[in-house]
Order: structure tokens, then sequence, then C-alpha cells
């Protein structure tokens, strides 16, 4: 398996960029993470991620991955480049010393909407269909059923 990543949110204002997400790789966990992009004017801005938090989401989706509930990251930066036709790609390097670089097809097209921030779902989509791929569904199911009870007692409260 390859690196493993989603943008959970990415919002991109005039020449800002601030975002969360993951990144996983499956033999060794991540010593230190850079996004690098190449605007189409030919600038370059290289953005150093930040480690950030626990993610259990992962741990459920990756169970055989020791170190997966700690590969999430923040990223902030200034923008040195229109986002409209930048390539990116992951600059990685391992605990276990391998360095790695990966394009990002299609950014930012899939990740940053017209109004500047991807929703929050495309994170959790790319779980749930990781979850489903390796057939289970159990914390797909847990999670819609706690969701569901939340927003009827909002409806109750309300009522």
């Amino acid at each position: 398996m390859s690196l493993r990543h989603a943008f959970d949110s990415l919002v991109v204002r005039e020449d800002r960029l601030f975002g969360w997400g993951w990144l996983l790789d499956p033999a060794s966990p991540v010593r230190r993470l850079r996004l690098v992009i190449e605007h189409a004017d030919g600038s370059v801005t290289e953005v150093q991620c930040q480690p950030a938090g626990h993610r259990p989401d992962l741990a459920e989706v990756y169970p055989t991955v020791a170190h997966a509930a700690g590969s999430g990251f923040l990223m902030q930066a200034r923008l040195r480049g229109p986002v409209a036709g930048a390539q990116a790609r992951w600059e990685v390097e391992l605990e276990d010393g391998r360095q790695v670089s990966e394009a990002i097809p299609g950014f930012p097209g899939g990740q940053v909407s017209g109004r500047g921030a991807v929703s929050p779902w495309r994170g959790r989509w790319l779980v749930a269909r990781q979850l489903l791929s390796q057939g289970r569904p159990g914390p797909l199911l847990r999670r819609a059923t706690a969701m569901l009870g939340r927003r009827l007692a909002g409806w109750r409260r309300r009522a």
C-alpha cells in the first residue's frame, strides 16, 4: 500500500491556505510532512504540516497499522501564487528513514470548492468507503445510529 491521505477541510482565502486531514504510510509513522504546491505562474509554496491530535477513526479503519491514530495533520501557509491550475505533491520523511514524494492528483480541484472550503464530509466519506471495502459496516452503523439519535433529540427539544 502506498501513502493514503485525505483533506478533511481545506480553505483558501485570498493568499492564505488553512486545512487539516491525515496521511498514512502503513509501514512507518511520519516524521516530517510537507505539502509542495507548484503554481501555474512558476512560483512554489512549501507548507510544513504539523501533527494534529488523536484520530480514533483511522485506528478503526486501519486496525493493523499501530500508528494510524497518530496520522492527522494541520497546515497553514501564505500562498506564493494562485491556486487555480496548481499542482501539488506530498514530501514525506518517515521514521524508518525513507523519503517519499507522491503527487496529489487533481489538486486543488477535488479538495477546494468554489466558495473556498472543502466539505467536511469528504474525509469522512473516504473513511466510510475504506470501512465498507473491508466488509466492516459496524462502525458506520454505530455512528449513523448515534447521529440519528442526536438529531431526533434536537427535534424533540424544538417541538
